[in-house]
């Protein structure tokens, strides 16, 4: 990708270019815009390909992130709690309106404490039963499994986590 880049920029220097290959340089660029920086090697790959098709799918993701603080976790758990909050935000706003397809993710640590905020808009009714959200795709079996991961992931640390699904807003905060 560099050497592509260096050769249509020098294009661009002697004005031989072409409005396809800004176009194309942008996309390309746009790529290196999408790379999350956390602290945390294996949540910036988890962060860098939701955010590159969260762009793909015209979908703002706004991270803050000092993820430092989640190196006591395995990659299997933070691929578990942010690929599942991730995965259910997309699937909440991806069919919504443009100004409300938008995902936030904040992560935290101080003094021994973790916290963990995301909220997305979403239009499908959030089922519950005993206090457990229920998938709302038709095959039960393979799907509905996300927030429950979450959850014994924080319990495994004594942790709490907390769902929220009111009016338009759907938020998920973790404490460990």
């Amino acid at each position: 990708k560099c050497h592509d880049l260096k050769k249509m920029l020098s294009g661009m220097l002697s004005g031989n270019i072409e409005s396809k290959d800004i176009n194309a340089i942008n996309n390309q660029l746009a790529i290196y815009d999408s790379i999350v920086k956390t602290g945390n090697d294996y949540l910036d790959v988890v962060l860098t390909d939701k955010s590159l098709y969260c762009e793909s799918k015209d979908i703002r993701l706004t991270v803050m992130a000092d993820a430092e603080k989640l190196n006591f976790l395995s990659d299997m758990e933070i691929y578990s709690i942010f690929g599942n909050i991730l995965d259910n935000a997309v699937e909440a706003v991806i069919n919504l309106e443009p100004e409300k397809r938008v995902i936030s993710l904040s992560v935290k640590g101080n003094d021994g404490i973790l916290c963990i905020h995301s909220d997305n808009y979403y239009k499908t009714p959030v089922e519950q039963s005993g206090g457990v959200f229920k998938t709302s795709k038709k095959d039960k079996t393979q799907h509905g499994f996300g927030l429950l991961s979450i959850k014994r992931v924080v319990e495994k640390y004594g942790g709490a986590m907390t769902v929220n699904a009111d009016g338009e807003v759907f938020s998920i905060d973790i404490i460990i």
